[in-house]
């Protein structure tokens, strides 16, 4: 929310991606609670989430376009679907990374369109040691497979690539998830084992 601030205070247009609807009310509150008074009357904010109807959904993109800057849109990724045209925005935060190269090059392509000249800043803030923090390193490791598998084109070569570089990152996700949960039963595990009797006092008096 503060990062967004910032970038609001300079009039930029801002789109923040998450995952999760019940997610979406508590960024924007976030938001508004972060920016001064005078800001936050200036600051168009709005959510485009899965719960919005498909066709305002496609209103609230236009208005986005439309607005000068300081704006503000906290959209959901099943919300930004394909017919979304969000190009317009400055700055796009990831408040939750896509899973996939796919999906992170569906969302990319929302907002950065063929021929376009103004660049877009992406940021993706990560908290080290977390499941994001995974996602984020085999997203760069399959990323760059990809792109040197030609992902970068259209085409059934970039299609191919990227899915065969989405099923190789959700299997080592899995295979991830399924050590933290080892490591994390194994964890409780210990904790609930009673702890070792010491010497007793005629031990210790012999």
């Amino acid at each position: 929310a503060d990062r967004c601030a910032d970038a609001l205070s300079g009039s930029e247009k801002v789109a923040v991606i998450g995952n999760r609807l019940a997610w979406a009310p508590r960024m924007v509150s976030a938001i508004e609670r972060a920016l001064s008074p005078s800001l936050r009357s200036r600051t168009w904010v709005r959510m485009l989430t899965g719960a919005v109807d498909p066709t305002d959904r496609q209103s609230l993109a236009r208005s986005f376009l439309a607005v000068p800057g300081p704006a503000v849109a906290v959209c959901t990724m099943d919300a930004v679907s394909e017919s979304i045209d969000m190009q317009d925005a400055d700055r796009v935060i990831f408040a939750a990374l896509p899973w996939t190269p796919g999906q992170h090059a569906q969302l990319k392509g929302r907002f950065k369109r063929p021929g376009m000249k103004r660049p877009i800043a992406y940021e993706y803030p990560i908290v080290e040691g977390t499941i994001d923090d995974e996602v984020r390193r085999l997203l760069l490791d399959k990323l760059e497979a990809a792109s040197s598998a030609g992902a970068e084109t259209e085409g059934p070569d970039a299609s191919a690539a990227l899915e065969r570089s989405d099923k190789e990152v959700m299997d080592r996700l899995r295979d991830w998830l399924r050590e933290s949960a080892e490591a994390m039963q194994k964890a409780q595990t210990n904790d609930q084992k009673p702890p070792e009797a010491g010497p007793t006092e005629s031990q210790t008096g012999q």
